[in-house]
């Protein structure tokens, strides 16, 4: 899989794009600390998301992960804000 980082385009992989609102835009783009799966995933998330437009590429992987990180683990704070994020998925 490549991304072209230029057009946010990752090859070989069906794009979809969705459109946040602005709950689901602040959740996505809070600034993350730490280096753990979940703030890896919101870092790939938030580069992703073409601000102009409000639309977030998501791929397969990202639907897996998300949904992963979002309902198979202990509930708290991270989970919730991808359940924020996952409504629009």
């Amino acid at each position: 899989m490549f991304k072209d980082v230029l057009t946010g385009i990752i090859r070989g992989v069906p794009n979809r794009y969705i459109v946040l609102n602005e709950d689901e835009r602040a959740t996505l783009l809070k600034r993350q600390k730490g280096t753990g799966g979940f703030q890896s995933l919101m870092r790939r998330l938030q580069a992703q998301y073409r601000n102009g437009t409000q639309e977030l590429l998501v791929t397969d992987d990202d639907l897996t992960d998300v949904q992963s990180y979002a309902f198979d683990y202990k509930q708290g704070g991270w989970e919730n804000d991808l359940k924020t994020i996952s409504n629009e998925l």
